[in-house]
């Protein structure tokens, strides 16, 4: 195991948690670190964490929100990779980001097997009328 993730893991374990705030969550996101396994390797995740209307604000500055005319699919990027931190952000379907928001994603991420460098969507977060 590396040293990094080792002394990682103590530092989580000290404090009764299963991941480390790097910035706490506000209604549209929120930036955290946990443990994982990405291609068979145990990883930090360095993960952002926002709900699609915050992906969208942030991806079309002074945009109007899409509403339901558009689809917009809930996805995961995976990218690049620093000592034994991988950069990762998810959009979800969800009102805001909350801990059993948070919860649910690092539980998302540890189970999905095949995870690779890139985007994966996932079904539209609502659909045309």
């Amino acid at each position: 195991m590396n040293d990094t993730i080792r002394r990682f893991k103590m530092e989580l374990e000290r404090d009764a948690r299963d991941y480390r705030y790097v910035e706490r969550p506000g209604a549209g996101h929120a930036h955290i670190q946990f443990t994982g396994t990405f291609q068979g390797n145990e990883v930090i995740w360095d993960a952002v964490i926002v709900t699609l209307a915050q992906d969208y604000r942030e991806r079309y500055p002074g945009g109007e929100h899409p509403g339901a005319e558009f689809s917009l699919p809930q996805f995961i990027e995976v990218g690049a990779a620093t000592d034994a931190m991988r950069q990762l952000k998810a959009g979800l379907n969800v009102p805001r980001i909350d801990e059993a928001t948070l919860r649910k994603t690092i539980i998302m991420i540890r189970n999905y097997k095949r995870l690779h460098l890139g985007r994966h969507e996932f079904e539209p977060a609502w659909k045309p009328a």
